[in-house]
This record gives structure tokens, sequence and C-alpha cells, in this order.
């Protein structure tokens, strides 16, 4: 999970986004299996030009587990379907991998040890004291993603907590990071520097 640094709003969700949000939590509260879509703007859907700009965001990578060999989809951090009102809101919209968002999905807060709560827990990149190193540690033996031990009891408990509802240690997820330590330490031994940004896993290197 690289720390993010978010544009302003775009201007097509700046005007709109309250209002979506509105009609769309009005649907909810009339029947709560009202489906979600994204609307059109200027003959443009709404989920195209966000995945454009998300994108810009991410140097097409996943904004949690950080892949980049994926089919992108638009996460709501805050579920829309408990947050109608968030579900065109800037700042809760980030890129995501299908992997990741099946692992999160829309009821991901009942994963969540008993009482804690994943809006004041879960760690979001774009946040302003956000960093990988503050709160993660990787085991380049085993391709691990862990808690750093100098972190705070709270930082740990909110690293642990985003572990586990992203499922960031999956055994497939494990084997392709060990997969990308090998490759970097390869790279290194012959020499060869290749952009940051075309590469998996960005925070192995930093």
């Amino acid at each position: 999970m690289m720390k993010q640094t978010r544009p302003p709003t775009p201007e097509y969700l700046r005007e709109h986004y309250k209002a979506w949000g509105h009609r769309y939590a009005d649907r909810r509260s009339q029947d709560s299996n009202a489906a979600f879509y994204w609307p059109t703007i200027g003959g443009d859907k709404v989920n195209v030009l966000l995945t454009a700009d998300l994108e810009h965001i991410t140097q097409h990578h996943c904004a949690y587990c950080d892949r980049n060999d994926f089919g992108a989809t638009i996460d709501h951090f805050r579920p829309k379907s408990r947050f109608p009102r968030l579900a065109f809101a800037w700042p809760n919209l980030f890129l995501c991998c299908n992997e990741c968002q099946q692992a999160k999905a829309t009821n991901f807060d009942n994963r969540l040890p008993e009482g804690t709560t994943f809006d004041k827990r879960l760690l979001k990149p774009d946040t302003q004291d956000y960093t990988f190193q503050r709160y993660f540690i990787v085991n380049f033996d085993t391709g691990i993603i862990d808690v750093n031990p100098a972190a705070t009891d709270e930082e740990k408990e909110r690293t642990e907590i985003t572990i586990h509802v992203f499922e960031l240690n999956k055994p497939r997820r494990k084997t392709a990071r060990k997969l990308m330590i090998k490759l970097m330490f390869e790279l290194m031994r012959r020499s060869e520097d290749l952009p940051l940004d075309d590469l998996p896993y960005r925070f192995l290197y930093d």
C-alpha cells in the first residue's frame, strides 16, 4: 500500500457528486437492494473518467496491494451500501484490483476484530501522515507483509486490521511477492535499473 497524493476533486465530480449521492441514498432508502450505477456526463460514463484519474494517482497500480497486472475496478473505501451519500465522493474512491475488492467486500467491517470500526481503523493510503514504512515491514524470505514492530500499539492494531481485511498474506500473494523479490535482487546483481512505476509492489524498493 503505497502513499498516494490525491489531487483536487475533478470538475465533473465536484459539480455533481452530492446530488448523485443523495439520489442514490434516496433509492436505497426506498429499496435496500436498489442497484448502483455510474451516471453519464458529457457522453462519458463517470466510472471511465474516474478510472483514468485514479490510474494517474497510483501509476496504474492497485491502491491497496500495489500490483499492476490487473483489470482495474473502483473501490468505495466506505462501502456505498452503508454510506450511499459518499458513493461519488472523490476521497472515497480508489483504484483497486478484483482480489482486494473481493477480500474487502461491502460487508468487510464484519471481518474486523470485535469492537473496532473500519472507518476509524483501516489504513487509508491517501491520508497525510501515511507511509508504508510507518506501519509495515516485508519479510524478504517469505514474502509476508507484517506489522512494523516499531509502530505504536494503535498503529499496530490498524496495520493488523488492514492486512486482515485485504487478505494481503494469502498464499498466492506471498508467492507473487517472493518472485518479485528474487527479480529485484537479480536486477541489482546485473546493475539493471527499471523505472519503479513499471514494477509491482513498489514498497519493496523503498
